[in-house]
């Protein structure tokens, strides 16, 4: 998984737990009634994730399910690596194959 790949934590919440929890004590009472909502004590800062990584992985997957489906093209998400960037850019899937990264012409550099 993409996320246990790049350290990034997951909980899993039982929404029982949590409604029983928040329905005695209020939204404090979570972090004392359940080890599982809990998040870890924070040791030590960890490097951001590579954000042109991610998004190029997450191309490749699309590329992967628009190939199977018989698509022909899509808006593509932007790989500059800026984080919070949401260009897209249009692309025919042969393009998308051709392409070293997908980079928006505004953002080329």
């Amino acid at each position: 998984m993409l996320a246990h790949r790049h350290d990034l934590r997951l909980y899993h919440v039982d929404a029982r737990a949590y409604r029983h929890a928040a329905g005695a004590t209020g939204p404090e009472g979570l972090s004392s009634g359940s080890s599982r909502c809990s998040p870890r004590p924070l040791a030590s800062p960890r490097p951001a994730p590579d954000v042109r990584a991610l998004r190029h992985e997450e191309n490749e997957v699309v590329y992967e399910n628009l190939t199977a489906a018989g698509g022909t093209s899509y808006p593509f998400a932007h790989e500059c690596g800026r984080s919070g960037c949401t260009e897209r850019v249009e692309l025919t899937l042969a393009q998308f194959a051709a392409a070293e990264r997908t980079v928006a012409p505004a953002h080329a550099f």
